[in-house]
């Protein structure tokens, strides 16, 4: 099992108006052109602070320092922010990895798919397709999952006592053909072997009970999630409407002997009400209606 997630290049060297060289890593996609980053120099980075990449093909102000030290940075440009990061941005290698590379697929594994790691998952990158197909000519299944590795890769254990440790979230996925294969391989008594932490640690959070995995596929996850937060949403709309029209009840329950608790009575028609009433003040419509003065 292989984890498909390929890297970001996701660190960008820019400077800020003064001259003074700055360097944020992408961690988190917020939308709206933002992003959660690590930066540095981060006592120069302060909330408002503009940073300048390239030859101004791509600018960003910081909009928030985080309690953790992280930045939400906002970013300008035109056209497409991932063919921009193409052009601009590197490959976040790891300290070990010292020559700087000149083809950035030197650190992305032969299978990767989706784009959205932070660093690469490096127990893969021995694999060529040669040897992946060697592997599936002794009989040996493969499958992929992906988990897009993110700020945990980056932060040490500083707590004395490791419960006390922040451990950031990553995004994992397994898609129905992965799950039915681990599925059918544990039914016969087959072995499962995670290549590298990532895909291990995916494997671990997404097993039922059981030790069986669900066949749903990633799509059909995602609209389940999408449909479930457009009935929060709904449902928190419902909830505002319902407040907003019983504050407006109690404020106008003062001044009328009518019975006003219809749903059908808003604050918002009353004053149409009465700005006709101001208007044609001896139309039969208005002396009959509720705000008639």
């Amino acid at each position: 099992v292989m984890n498909d997630s390929r890297v970001l290049p996701a660190r960008l060297l820019g400077h800020r108006p003064t001259g003074g060289a700055v360097e944020l890593l992408l961690l988190r996609d917020l939308g709206d052109k933002r992003w959660e980053c690590l930066a540095k120099p981060g006592r120069k980075l302060l909330e408002g602070q503009q940073v300048i990449f390239g030859n101004g093909e791509l600018t960003a102000v910081v909009r928030k320092v985080c309690e953790d030290g992280n930045r939400i940075v906002e970013f300008f440009y035109e056209g497409i922010f991932l063919e921009v990061l193409e052009r601009l941005g590197k490959m976040p290698l790891p300290p070990y990895i010292k020559a700087e590379l000149q083809d950035q697929e030197r650190y992305q594994t032969v299978y990767s798919q989706h784009i959205g790691s932070a660093a690469a998952p490096t127990a893969g990158l021995h694999f060529t397709n040669e040897l992946l197909d060697k592997i599936r000519e002794k009989g040996i299944k493969t499958a992929f999952v992906t988990l897009h590795v993110g700020l945990g890769t980056f932060r040490p254990v500083k707590a004395e006592n490791i419960s006390e440790h922040h451990m950031h979230s990553e995004l994992c996925m397994i898609s129905q053909e992965t799950a039915k294969i681990l599925n059918e391989t544990k039914e016969s008594g087959g072995r499962i072997v995670c290549v590298g932490t990532t895909s291990c640690r995916t494997i671990e959070s997404l097993v039922n009970d059981d030790g069986t995995f669900d066949k749903e596929d990633v799509a059909a996850i995602a609209t389940n999630i999408e449909n479930a937060a457009k009935r929060t949403v709904n449902s928190a709309k419902a909830s505002l409407e319902a407040w907003n029209r019983e504050k407006e009840r109690e404020l106008l329950r003062p001044f009328f002997l009518e019975d006003i608790d219809s749903a059908d009575f808003t604050l918002t028609k009353l004053i149409r009400v009465t700005e006709m009433d101001k208007r044609r003040a001896e139309s039969d419509v208005c002396k009959g209606s509720i705000g008639y003065i």
